[in-house]
């Protein structure tokens, strides 16, 4: 990909500039001149037409829009110069084309330059910067050629910025809200968008599309404003300050005591449920398994299955208990048993022998329970309360295997997930509802 620079200018000429009979000094001082110096660009081209260059174009431009405005790049000819050809300009109805073909014929691709510098657990700063700034922004008639699946496809897969994304999402819901018994288009397009993230591999842009999709199905949503506008910042920057891909809160997680939650205040309810339970089964990666565990807890505390689950396992650990003070026989059973199952649970070490033997083990799921009633005491299951309870109860756990399955059981996770899957899980599921609140 390369791209022509205007040589004598001082800057490109803006929309405002194209009145020959403008007398304005200010004006006339951005008008094109031979002065010494270089302008911005004045178009991008590549000599390739693969669909890689053809993506790297796209984030080559929007990378330029973030760093000189969008007023630079908003009408910026993208080129194909090649000596058989001459030059061929990519038209508008030639994006829209090239678009629906990614959306559904091409498996996405992050920036291969950037992939491998980009990491759940550890990424070097300016590279992720580059991924952000790289991000698409699909115009007014792009939303309009494309359906909203094919948006979250781009999106999810390749990359778009936050507002293209809540753009996509509100649009849905308003069709849900036309429905007279509603509809679950959103949730449907959402799904899409993280489809086609496990196909790329891109824990940031299904981690985006998550709160995003949190924040737009609130009440909370707000409307455009007349400023906003005219400052060209959309809701999301207004409302998270960061980017979706990265935007975290766990103030509410981190408080000593329960009583010092603003109850109601500061919570909303869960969204909608996502149905994620393919997409989790369909990957291993460390991060997209998180962001499906973060949607899971939230759809169980949506649909109520966690309390039910949670009163059930309270009584089957305080039954474990019970015949295992009786027995040492129960106990030892009991450590055979789990030893064949840690073979299919993410545990971190096995489960030691005399911790049964010694009744180590008692004293720990007898605590586990405890802190089950307290988190079912004070959670109303559909709020920050119940992932505060339950992420104390996580802290608290050094090598468990019941505890842990019992924990997958409540929350509706499957057991590849680690105590540290689970605890990043809530911690998403928390920043969410925080998300929603704001």
């Amino acid at each position: 990909m390369k791209f022509f620079l205007r040589v004598g200018g001082t800057t490109r000429t803006l929309s405002e500039d194209l009145d020959e009979n403008c007398n304005n000094q200010h004006v006339a001082g951005r008008m094109r001149t031979f002065d010494k110096g270089c302008g911005v660009f004045v178009a991008l081209f590549i000599r390739t037409i693969t669909i890689r260059d053809i993506m790297v174009l796209f984030r080559t431009r929007a990378r330029i829009g973030h760093v000189l405005g969008q007023e630079y790049v908003k009408n910026m000819p993208l080129l194909y110069l090649s000596h058989e050809h001459g030059v061929r300009v990519f038209t508008e109805k030639l994006q829209q084309q090239f678009f629906q073909l990614i959306a559904h014929k091409v498996q996405p691709f992050q920036n291969p330059t950037l992939e491998t510098q980009i990491k759940f657990d550890g990424t070097n700063e300016s590279c992720m910067q580059q991924k952000l700034e790289e991000l698409i922004d699909l115009d007014d008639g792009l939303l309009e050629a494309l359906t909203p699946e094919q948006c979250a496809r781009i999106a999810g897969g390749f990359g778009c910025t936050d507002d293209t994304v809540a753009n996509v999402l509100k649009k849905s819901k308003l069709q849900d809200e036309k429905k007279r018994n509603g509809g679950h288009k959103l949730q449907d397009v959402v799904v899409e968008g993280m489809a086609s993230a496990v196909r790329s591999g891109d824990y940031f842009t299904a981690r985006q599309l998550l709160i995003l999709y949190t924040l737009v199905s609130s009440e909370q949503y707000p409307n455009e404003s007349a400023d906003q506008k005219s400052d060209g910042k959309g809701h999301i920057s207004c409302v998270l300050h960061d980017s979706a891909s990265l935007f975290s809160d766990l103030t509410l997680l981190d408080v000593q005591n329960i009583n010092q939650l603003a109850l109601g205040s500061e919570i909303v309810p869960p969204p909608p449920p996502l149905d994620t339970d393919r997409l989790r089964r369909s990957t291993t990666a460390f991060g997209l398994l998180s962001v499906f565990g973060a949607a899971q807890i939230l759809r169980a505390m949506k649909d109520g299955s966690a309390k039910q689950r949670t009163e059930e396992s309270i009584e089957a650990v305080e039954e474990w208990v019970k015949y295992g003070e009786e027995s040492l026989a129960f106990r030892l059973a009991s450590w055979r048993e789990q030893r064949a199952d840690e073979q299919n649970v993410a545990v971190e070490t096995n489960s030691q022998f005399m911790a049964f033997a010694s009744g180590k083990a008692i004293s720990n799921r007898k605590r586990f329970a405890e802190q089950l009633k307290a988190a079912l005491s004070h959670a109303d299951f559909s709020g920050i309360q119940f992932l505060w309870g339950i992420n104390k109860v996580v802290a608290s756990m050094h090598s468990p295997c019941l505890r842990l399955e019992i924990l997958h059981y409540i929350l509706g996770l499957d057991n590849r997930y680690s105590v540290l899957h689970v605890e990043r899980s809530i911690e998403l599921a928390a920043t969410c509802l925080r998300v929603g609140h704001t």
